[in-house]
């Protein structure tokens, strides 16, 4: 699977290396890459969380994850938002904690929004009470049958 993932080539360092403004590090990555390689990164566009690199001379490939572990996982549709939100306001580069805690605010304002989203299509499914008359109906104590009953005009033929 991981050979159909997206790939882009990285320059790995000592600190790991970083892709789409997150820096990513696995001690590993030291011991099995010389400071001039630039192998090619496969990541999973779903969870940028932990992305893979091929192990030299080995065919396998080793997860990397962010360096920092405390960040939750991102997809790569939520980075670019995320991105392009930090642009809009007038930022021409933007560093990781930006776009962690930008991705934080668009899922707190998404969160929000399906709430009430949901409260109102509960409310438009809860059935409708009809509404309380102002003349009740009779119950059958109170009706007097002696008299004649008075039709609606509805109810008579007219010739």
């Amino acid at each position: 699977m991981l050979d159909f993932l997206p790939a882009i080539s990285r320059k790995i360092g000592r600190s790991g290396f970083q892709m789409f403004h997150i820096r990513y590090w696995d001690p590993l990555l030291s011991h099995l890459f010389t400071e001039s390689q630039r192998p090619f990164v496969r990541y999973d566009p779903r969870n940028l969380a932990k992305v893979w690199v091929p192990i030299p001379d080995r065919g396998e490939y080793l997860a990397v994850p962010y360096a920092d572990l405390r960040r939750p996982p991102i997809s790569q549709s939520e980075q670019e938002a995320a991105m392009r939100e930090i642009q809009s306001g007038g930022r021409r580069t933007a560093n990781e904690d930006a776009i962690f805690s930008t991705i934080e605010l668009q899922r707190k304002l998404i969160d929000r929004a399906r709430l009430s989203t949901k409260a109102r299509r509960t409310r438009a499914r809860r059935p409708v009470e009809p509404p309380i008359e102002s003349n009740p109906v009779p119950s059958s104590d109170t009706i007097d049958y002696s008299k004649p009953a008075i039709p609606y005009p509805s109810e008579t033929w007219s010739s």
